[in-house]
């Protein structure tokens, strides 16, 4: 068996589901089998699954306990048996027709691609990483990894399965929030011989949603994991980008402040005032636990530490919020993860 496609679905609908798995379209000359994992949809769900697959060759149906998503990649991998695995996600397409036996034959750990990013009736692709086609020198990619949060994403990727398994790479199913970036992280730090393809294979069906959803649900453990990811990447920049090491620190801190303005902004947006000062609140602390010195970040950096940072700005960032809504929503096309 060349390649395995492991989809895990939760109560995804099934014109998106018939959707994402029509687009697959392998070529006959690669041997395949495609997972899908349902991650205990309701019964009526499942139900419609289980018959749009009924006379599928290629497609094998697993039921399981509600666990996540990463709970269901896990569960896949134990049950393919490809040479090759390739993670996609319900909701999103992959274009598999260029997926060939030729590159499949390179024998690289990891093979991966561009992703276009789809929302709002815009398309834009995104390049991985700023490379030609070719092979790609592993500590190059992690340097991106780090100042750039590129190869964040497991999907666009075929990925050897006797790597994962000899290194024991797997999904951290006790996470809600930068398992995938670990995953691949992990991949990362065990040195893999890696190949690029410039050019897109997937289509991300991108929702500005689905992490302020979890933000407010479960804000803490948002917090409690974002850091965990923060410290998984200090450990690397110590391990095999020591040379880098004040560059990249600087990097992360930049990009830590920026990520967490911009949740600030959408949480003010949708949420009661009580209840976005309690998140402000953790903010500030996980703010001042990652920055070491002011001194030598941007202006704008240090302007977005003092929003976060004191809490009696809240009205402000209210306004600010409002009109970055309205920007994502009408102006900008070349967003991203």
């Amino acid at each position: 068996m060349d390649l395995s496609i492991i989809i895990p679905v939760y109560n995804t609908d099934i014109e998106t589901f018939s959707e994402c798995l029509n687009s697959l379209n392998i070529s006959k000359e690669i041997k395949y089998e495609v997972l899908i994992v349902d991650d205990g949809s309701d019964v009526k769900k499942s139900n419609l699954y289980k018959n749009w697959l009924d006379k599928k060759k290629c497609f094998k149906y697993y039921y399981k306990k509600n666990g996540g998503v990463s709970s269901a990649r896990n569960y896949g991998l134990e049950k393919a048996i490809g040479k090759y695995i390739m993670f996609v996600d319900s909701d999103d397409c992959c274009y598999g027709n260029k997926i060939t036996k030729n590159l499949l034959m390179k024998n690289y750990n990891i093979i991966f691609f561009n992703k276009t990013y789809s929302y709002n009736n815009v398309k834009y692709e995104r390049q991985e990483i700023h490379s030609n086609t070719g092979e790609i020198n592993c500590q190059d990619i992690l340097y991106d990894f780090i100042i750039n949060n590129r190869f964040y994403s497991p999907v666009a990727k075929i990925i050897e399965k006797d790597f994962l398994a000899h290194n024991e790479i797997k999904f951290n199913e006790s996470l809600i929030q930068g398992e995938d970036a670990i995953f691949n992280l992990d991949m990362l730090i065990h040195l893999p011989k890696i190949y690029y393809i410039n050019g897109s294979i997937y289509e991300y069906r991108y929702s500005f949603d689905t992490s302020l959803n979890r933000w407010k649900k479960f804000p803490n453990k948002m917090l409690s994991n974002f850091l965990y990811l923060y410290e998984k990447k200090v450990q690397a920049i110590n391990s095999y980008l020591i040379d880098y090491k004040e560059h990249c620190i600087k990097k992360m801190e930049e990009n830590a402040i920026n990520y967490l303005f911009q949740n600030c902004l959408a949480i003010v947006h949708s949420c009661t005032k009580k209840e976005s000062k309690f998140y402000l609140t953790e903010f500030k602390k996980i703010t001042n636990q990652i920055i070491k010195e002011k001194r030598t970040l941007k202006i704008i950096v240090k302007i977005k530490i003092l929003f976060i940072t004191r809490l009696n700005n809240y009205y402000l960032l209210e306004i600010i919020a409002k009109i970055r809504k309205i920007y994502l929503k009408y102006f900008k096309k070349n967003w991203n993860q």
